[in-house]
Order: structure tokens, then C-alpha cells, then sequence
């Protein structure tokens, strides 16, 4: 396995590392577990298009934040959030339809907060 070190808002470079990723792959699976957030609905937007580019990247497993989850957050956690001069910024209202147009469909829905319940691992200091 190798690390590599990638700004993802940087098209050129990313396109370029899709590029060569894709073709040594046939079948793969990308995870971007606590990313999408982070980034803006532009920047998510731009990150499927080029992942669905590829067709050897054929699954793509993500999380994402409801509007309301986002406005909870970066209240609750705003001033540690501003401190990594970072916030959360992708939530869509439309789910995984916002996806639909960049080349993905949605084949799994699992609500993460009702999962965490039923486990008993919800996140900390956190009411539900």
C-alpha cells in the first residue's frame, strides 16, 4: 500500500493521480469516510466527475451530513472546527441524489446515526 499526499482541490493533480490510479486498477473501491464534509458542493461536485471518469472505479463509499447535522456541528464544535480553519461544508438537502448527474447511483443507504444507536456507539456529549 502506498501513502500519497494529494490536495484534492488542486483538479489538475488529481485528475493526473485518477488518471494513473484508474489504469492500474479494474475493480475499485474508493472510501472517503469524514471527507466530503469538509469540502464545498463545488469541490464534492468536481471530485465525482472526475472519479466517474474512470470506469475501473466502480464503488464509491461515503458519508454524509443532513443540513441539520451541519449547523449542529459547526455550532457545537465551531471554535475547535475555526481553530483547524476548517468547518463543515457539504451537506446537501437532496442526499445521495446530488450525485445522480456526476455519474454515481446510490446501491446502499445505511443511516449512520441509527446504526450507531442500535451499536451503542454514538459520538460523545452528543443527544439524540
Amino acid at each position: 500500500m502506498d501513502r500519497v499526499s494529494l490536495d484534492l482541490a488542486d483538479g489538475a493533480k488529481r485528475r493526473e493521480f485518477f488518471a494513473r490510479v484508474g489504469a492500474e486498477s479494474c475493480d475499485a473501491v474508493i472510501l472517503s469516510e469524514g471527507l466530503l464534509v469538509y469540502l464545498s458542493p463545488v469541490l464534492v461536485g468536481e471530485l465525482a466527475d472526475d472519479l466517474s471518469a474512470h470506469s475501473s472505479f466502480r464503488h464509491w463509499a461515503i458519508d454524509l451530513a443532513t443540513p441539520a447535522i451541519k449547523r449542529r456541528v459547526n455550532r457545537w464544535w465551531g471554535r475547535k472546527l475555526k481553530q483547524a480553519q476548517t468547518q463543515y461544508q457539504f451537506a446537501r438537502e437532496q442526499g445521495t441524489a446530488f450525485f445522480t448527474p456526476h455519474g454515481w447511483r446510490e446501491a446502499e443507504f445505511h443511516a449512520l446515526f441509527e446504526h450507531s444507536i442500535r451499536i451503542k456507539r454514538t459520538m460523545r456529549d452528543v443527544d439524540f
